[in-house]
């Protein structure tokens, strides 16, 4: 039992190791790299930090996407078929484990983040420069304010990407959007499934 506990310790630190020096590469490299480059390894360098640091993470990923707005390359990024899109899941993990109520936490499951994602990684996706929030299977274009969005489900049966897909036009939409003073404010609009 020790032994296999000692070669557990060691596969995880040569993982950790291998993580790390991933994510030392990426550093250096954006320092040197050009506009587009620096929007792909800024993205690189979010999905390394997903298992390291979350908020590091979430932060290469806004670093992406206004470095992209800001560059004004958009056309020159469209030309390499890169989209660049924020999202900004709320769901039970071991990060927000005590975080909410147990009657939220067992509605706002990971797995109903992957739709979105998976659709927005998709060659039907033509959009980019934008930010989705999402919990419990609501999902909505968010800025400065909140889209209305749009409930799919009912927080317990599987939601797949061909679903977002077809409510896209409505989960972008910003029409008649409303100002909130925090982002928790924006969740009320998916509480018939959170239930908050």
């Amino acid at each position: 039992m020790r032994n296999l506990l000692i070669i557990l310790g060691v596969v995880c630190s040569v993982c950790l190791l291998n993580a790390n020096t991933q994510i030392d590469s990426l550093e250096v490299y954006l320092t040197t790299a050009n506009q587009i480059e620096k929007v792909v390894v800024l993205n690189e360098l979010s999905q390394a930090y997903q298992e390291v640091s979350a908020r590091r993470s979430i932060t290469y990923a806004q670093s992406a996407l206004q470095l992209s707005q800001e560059s004004g390359n958009k056309e020159e990024i469209a030309k390499y078929n890169i989209q660049v899109n924020v999202v900004a899941p709320n769901a039970l993990t071991g990060m927000t484990k005590g975080v909410f109520s147990d009657k939220v936490a067992k509605r706002i499951k990971p797995e109903f983040n992957t739709p979105i994602v998976t659709f927005l990684c998709s060659e039907e996706n033509r959009e980019s420069g934008m930010i989705f929030t999402m919990s419990a299977g609501w999902y909505a274009r968010s800025a400065m304010v909140s889209g209305k969005g749009v409930c799919i489900g009912d927080a317990n049966r599987v939601i797949t990407a061909e679903e977002v897909m077809d409510n896209f036009d409505q989960i972008k939409s910003i029409e008649n959007a409303l100002p909130y003073e925090d982002c928790s404010q924006i969740y009320t609009l998916g509480k018939s499934l959170t239930g908050r």
